[in-house]
């Protein structure tokens, strides 16, 4: 039974990590990436942003969330400011989802060197056609 609920769950992180790599803007000097993990119990998945900096960087990240489902619309934000060292990829966040079946959910995430948008990437389920 409890194969039957991971296996979809499992599923939607795959998807959600195709999402990023395929959607994701970046460029040499900034990367960033959402990476989706879905724990065992199969209703809930860990959302981490990842940021990559060729340079001792100040960055904003903001991240946006939509959840829409049986249950209605909800809207999430979060933002903040962290340093990257030179050649490192820095995890700038980590929250947590709850999945229910049905639910469709969109993930947006920026970062910006002071004003200017360096790197974004975005994810949803089910995946945008």
């Amino acid at each position: 039974m409890a194969l039957m609920i991971l296996l979809p769950i499992l599923a939607i992180g795959l998807i959600w990590g195709s999402c990023s790599l395929a959607l994701g803007q970046s460029s040499d000097e900034y990367k960033a990436r959402i990476v989706v993990e879905p724990k065992a119990d199969g209703r809930y998945v860990t959302i981490r942003l990842m940021c990559y900096a060729a340079e001792d960087v100040t960055v904003k990240y903001k991240l946006g969330v939509t959840k829409s489902g049986t249950s209605g619309k909800s809207n999430s934000y979060q933002s903040g400011t962290v340093r990257i060292q030179k050649g490192e990829e820095k995890c700038l966040s980590q929250s947590g989802l709850g999945i229910s079946p049905g639910d469709k959910y969109e993930i947006m995430f920026e970062v910006f060197k002071g004003e200017k948008l360096v790197a974004y990437d975005r994810a949803s389920y089910p995946p945008l056609e």
